[in-house]
């Protein structure tokens, strides 16, 4: 472990770091990060943009754990923005008129769901990225991080776990289905519940692909994330040989949560329909050691530049979805993010 003068020393000169504050934790876990790499070491990182096939793994420099209320108040020079010809927000028309689209294709039977997002920015404001991060711990049950790599510095809190394992058991969520907090004492619509079914199969049939064993699907529950909430299922299974990490991180990214179903049909439609580039959106981001592995889908995040933000959000659509019901689901979920930053 490395002490806190250290980690401010670290942060200040520009160097690459994660910040991560685990669901249901008050401690926030500082990694000093070296240069990406192919494969993971012993100690490494792993943050993986939507459209890559594999994560860039860096391995661990510095380490240290503190109280959220104990990190240090430090300064680093964010990114200057983007061209503003790249600066455009989605505007409602097109993202509605994006969802036609894909209705279309579903109704021809060319998709079963596919998950389109809009991007938002917010101009000419300051952020103090310590300071936002401390806001986002502030949804305990959601995973909570600052990163700055690459030269691009991100921020978000999500609620969804990718990954967890020991090296012998995995643990994962399929957590899919939108809808406001305010609506809790409703049923869950068929819209959202076929969505979320589309995931949980999904991801245990990767598995049985994979020769785990054990696979184990839980209760299905809701989980409730500021004025949102979300159908869950936890699904954990086993491996008795030897665990190919980066085999099983590329065969489960993205999952339909993030992409839609066929994978590869879905990739293409967002691709072809968002005129704007996903980066670390819907990618995941976490480490392993010794211990273990732990990674979470990124959501509910921002890219941060010195006068502006980035924000991103999506819905899943499928032949039950709405094109002005899914508009107004991705903006709620910007206002998560908003809330952070502003």
């Amino acid at each position: 472990m490395n002490t806190p003068s250290d980690l401010h020393k670290w942060v200040s000169s520009g160097r690459d770091f994660l910040w991560l504050r685990k669901p249901g934790q008050n401690k926030v876990l500082c990694f000093g990060l070296g240069e990406p790499q192919k494969e993971p070491t012993h100690s490494s990182v792993a943050i993986c943009p939507f459209n890559s096939d594999s994560p860039a793994y860096y391995s661990i420099q510095q380490e240290t754990s503190l109280d959220v209320d104990a990190l240090p108040t430090v300064s680093f020079q964010l990114p200057t923005e983007l061209e503003p010809s790249k600066m455009v927000s989605t505007a409602q028309h097109q993202y509605m008129e994006q969802v036609d689209k894909a209705l279309q294709v579903i109704q021809s039977g060319g998709l079963e769901k596919v998950v389109l997002a809009q991007t938002h920015w917010l101009k000419d404001i300051t952020i103090n990225p310590i300071e936002a991060f401390r806001r986002a711990c502030k949804a305990i049950d959601s995973y909570a991080y600052l990163a700055y790599v690459g030269g691009e510095c991100w921020i978000g809190s999500s609620p969804e776990l990718f990954l967890k394992s020991d090296y012998t058991t995995i643990e994962t969520v399929a957590l899919a289905g939108t809808r406001l907090a305010t609506n809790a004492s409703d049923a869950w619509g068929e819209k959202e519940i076929q969505e979320q079914s589309i995931v949980t199969t999904y991801l245990t049939e990767t598995f049985e692909a994979l020769d785990f064993s054990d696979i184990t699907v839980g209760t299905s529950f809701t989980k409730t994330v500021g004025h949102i909430q979300h159908i869950c299922n936890s699904i954990t299974a086993t491996k008795s040989n030897h665990l190919d990490v980066t085999k099983l991180l590329s065969a489960l990214h993205p999952t339909p949560a993030l992409a839609g179903f066929p994978k590869t049909a879905a990739k293409s439609l967002i691709n072809e329909t968002e005129v704007f580039s996903r980066d670390l959106y819907g990618g995941y981001i976490g480490y392993m050691d010794a211990g273990g592995m732990e990674y979470f889908v990124n959501i509910r995040c921002a890219r941060l530049f010195n006068e502006s933000a980035q924000l991103f959000a999506g819905a899943g659509i499928n032949r039950d979805s709405n094109p002005q019901s899914e508009w107004e689901e991705t903006n709620n979920k910007l206002n998560v993010i908003k809330s952070i930053l502003v």
